[in-house]
C-alpha cells in the first residue's frame, strides 16, 4: 500500500496504490452528469433523523494512534526542489544557504521520527525567471497488514471511548408539553 503526493506549480496531486493498481485521490475526477450541491444533506431531505455527532476523542487516543502510524509508515522518497527567482546573485546565495541549513536541521529529525529510505533537497537559482518554483514529492508506503491492524485498533479504541462517554452522560428526561390540564377528582365514600 503506497501513496504519492506531488506539489508542483501550485498544484497538489495525490495518488494511492495497492500493488500494481494506482488511482488518483486528489484532485478527484468529476463525474459527468451529476452536479453536487454543496451544503445539502441527503438524509435531511428524505426526512430521516441526522446522525448524532460525538465529540472528538481525548488527545491520548489521537496521539497513541498517530504514534502507531509513525512507527509503521515508511517514507520511500522525499524529494524537494526549489528554484528561487533570479536577478540578484547575493539574494540567491542567501536563499540557497537558508534552505540548505533548514534541510540540514529537519532531515535528521525526520529520520529520527520516521523510517526514511531516500531524501533529497535541491536548490537551483534561475536568473532568467522572475518567479520562484517549488517541487515536493513524497512517496509513503505501509504494508496492508499494518494498515488493517492500525485501522481496526483505532476503530475499536474509538468505539470503547464513545461507549464510555454514553455511559457517563446521565439520560435526559423527556418532557411532555401539555396544552390542557386534566384533573380528576375521586370521591371517597365514608
Amino acid at each position: 500500500m503506497n501513496a504519492i503526493a506531488i506539489y508542483e506549480n501550485k498544484r497538489l496531486t495525490v495518488k494511492a496504490g495497492l500493488g500494481a493498481l494506482r488511482f488518483s485521490v486528489f484532485p478527484a475526477k468529476s463525474k459527468r452528469g451529476k452536479a453536487a450541491v454543496p451544503g445539502k444533506n441527503v438524509k435531511a431531505a428524505k426526512g430521516e433523523k441526522p446522525k448524532q455527532n460525538f465529540p472528538m476523542p481525548e488527545s491520548e487516543f489521537i496521539f497513541s494512534t498517530l504514534d502507531k502510524l509513525r512507527k509503521r509508515l515508511v517514507i520511500r522518497d522525499l524529494d524537494v526542489g526549489y528554484m528561487p527567482p533570479g536577478g540578484d546573485p547575493m539574494a540567491a546565495a542567501m536563499i540557497n544557504a537558508l534552505i540548505n541549513e533548514t534541510a540540514g536541521i529537519l532531515l535528521p529529525a525526520m529520520n529520527n521520527l520516521f523510517r526514511v529510505k531516500k531524501s533529497r533537497v535541491v536548490v537551483t537559482p534561475n536568473f532568467y525567471v522572475p518567479s520562484d518554483k517549488l517541487y515536493v514529492k513524497l512517496h509513503l508506503s505501509m504494508s496492508v497488514f499494518s494498515a488493517l491492524t492500525l485501522g481496526l485498533g483505532a476503530y475499536m479504541k474509538y468505539n470503547k471511548f464513545r461507549k464510555s462517554l454514553e455511559a457517563a452522560e446521565p439520560p435526559v428526561p423527556e418532557t411532555k408539553n401539555k396544552t390542557t390540564t386534566e384533573t380528576t377528582y375521586e370521591r371517597k365514600e365514608q
